[in-house]
């Protein structure tokens, strides 16, 4: 898409028009200056980014959910290939984020077409990470923190977990918590065993996918339980260095040095029920401008599902 002027309000109104976050692609544009070779977008984790030419050496960085990757490549398909590229992406939490990184990718934007050809965008973007580093790591609440515990669960329980671990989402806008093999899985976690959750439809599609799958989990609260950072420490027991530095990568966006609820794993690991997406009721909503709808589902009242393949291969019976 050619554009004259991306300001920081219509950066910002584009990113919040984009409902889905189901990103197959590396990187997915969704507006692109052939001119002066800039991109934005979303990563396949799910960070908003701005993607520009290259000109000159940097180190880049990774800080907090921010960072800085130099000597890309970004083939934009028919509209070209930039290289060597730079791409700045941030992990956005709330809307205050998203106002703030448009206006820091508005930056960007301006400051490569006023120095076109020049160093000068490239160096900016450099030094953007003293301030993006400001921006602190997610704090846990007790629904993310909650439903962080449920996830993990599955992972220390399966037989496959560096799999378990390479098809986990990598933050907490992805559409659904994990994919494998063509297939998807959402996580629903309560700390009461009537199962309750809440769905949304972005997720639970008008179209039910033959591959995706639901799994419930009761893990009630329990003093002598684990904690996130033990069953953390409890996964990357089973890890090679690889797959554990993937892990790290994929748990750095949340403060869970503050997470002191314990819960009972054992009772978790028994209580997985998995379901299939077509046994999940959807509300009724037919107009096209309500772009989400979310609602409390009692799992409790559903028909589980014993073929849940390919999951099934990696969970202990």
């Amino acid at each position: 898409m050619q554009a004259n002027n991306w300001t920081a309000d219509s950066i910002y109104e584009l990113y919040k028009s984009k409902t889905e976050f189901r990103i197959n692609t590396d990187l997915t544009i969704i507006q692109h200056d052939i001119d002066n070779e800039i991109v934005i977008g979303y990563t396949k984790k799910g960070l908003v980014f701005l993607g520009c030419k290259q000109i000159g050496e940097i180190p880049g960085f990774k800080s907090n959910r921010a960072r800085l990757d130099t000597s890309q490549e970004i083939d934009s398909s028919e509209l070209g290939l930039i290289k060597p590229a730079f791409v700045l992406s941030f992990l956005v939490n709330d809307e205050d984020e998203l106002a703030a990184i448009s206006a820091v990718f508005s930056g960007l934007y301006d400051f490569n077409k006023i120095h076109k050809g020049t160093s000068k965008a490239t160096e900016a973007a450099q030094g953007f990470e003293g301030y993006l580093s400001k921006f602190p790591k997610i704090l846990l609440s007790k629904e993310t923190e909650v439903g962080l515990f449920g996830e993990l669960s599955l992972i220390a329980s399966s037989t496959e977990n560096s799999k378990m671990v390479m098809g986990w989402h990598s933050n907490s806008n992805s559409t659904f918590d994990f994919s494998f093999k063509g297939s998807r899985l959402e996580v629903k976690t309560s700390v009461r065993p009537t199962r309750i959750h809440w769905l949304r439809s972005t997720q639970s599609l008008n179209d039910p996918e033959e591959n995706l799958f639901y799994l419930s989990i009761y893990a009630p609260e329990d003093v002598t339980g684990m904690s996130l950072l033990d069953l953390i420490n409890k996964i990357k027991l089973t890890l090679d260095n690889n797959t554990q530095q993937l892990f790290d990568e994929k748990l750095s966006f949340y403060d869970i040095s503050e997470s002191k609820t314990k819960y009972d794993f054992v009772q978790a690991v028994k209580s997985f029920k998995f379901f299939e997406s077509k046994n999940i009721p959807l509300p009724r909503f037919n107009s096209r401008q309500i772009l989400e709808v979310q609602w409390k589902c009692n799992f409790n009242e559903l028909v589980q599902t014993s073929n849940y393949s390919p999951w099934i291969e990696m969970i202990s019976s």
